[in-house]
């Protein structure tokens, strides 16, 4: 879920409105566009805390050995004009969010029916469950630990990196989607928020968009 709660010291309250979601299904898995900068209103905040499953500079370095270990050699090309990227080896990161197809256990059940695995009813679906589960999540975080703090505040809808007013002006801009967002992989290599896990801080660098035609 993008609604991010306060789990590590490196992670804040944060529902991450323009973390894209993964494709799912057949229907659009294939067909994409590729931005060369996300547009969307509000990115910037959201690069601010990049929580993932696995360290991507683990992918990078691994992938650097193969190299190695099969005598592969890259001409240096010096940055410029005539050198455009299809004439230089790049290895992208492409961060996604899973969109399960299963509601969480301790949301209330969804509906009876299940839509079209991929399709829009069944995005529709996720979104709903997304929503009561940042509820869920405020909530919690309030009971089990902020209440017991001098001063905590409960977390608001907009969480604590964005403003409300910012929130609001991306709800209204249609700030989900479902595709991936495209970083070089050497972008992470100094950006990690903490030693031992996999939170990163890509403010300043404007990621790349793959775009699922839905």
């Amino acid at each position: 879920m993008r609604g991010i709660g306060q789990t590590h010291s490196s992670i804040s309250y944060h529902f991450a409105q323009t973390f894209p979601l993964r494709p799912r299904g057949a229907q659009g898995a294939c067909r994409v566009d590729w931005l060369d900068a996300d547009p969307r209103l509000g990115v910037e905040h959201d690069l601010a805390n990049i929580p993932l499953l696995n360290d991507p500079r683990a992918t990078a370095e691994a992938w650097a050995r193969f190299e190695t270990e099969l005598g592969v050699i890259r001409p240096a090309i010096e940055p410029g004009p005539s050198n455009d990227k299809n004439n230089k080896f790049q290895l992208y990161i492409c961060p996604s969010i899973s969109w399960p197809s299963t509601g969480l256990p301790r949301l209330p059940p969804p509906p009876g029916f299940e839509p079209p695995e991929g399709s829009r009813e069944e995005l529709a679906l996720h979104l709903r469950e997304e929503e009561a589960d940042w509820r869920y999540l405020r909530k919690f975080h309030w009971d089990s630990q902020l209440r017991f703090v001098l001063g905590a505040t409960r977390v608001r809808n907009h969480g604590v990196l964005v403003d409300a007013a910012t929130f609001e002006r991306m709800e209204k801009a249609c700030s989900t989607a479902v595709g991936m967002w495209v970083f070089p992989a050497g972008v992470f290599k100094n950006a990690a928020k903490g030693a031992s896990n996999a939170v990163f801080d890509l403010t300043g660098v404007t990621p790349g968009f793959m775009i699922s035609r839905f």
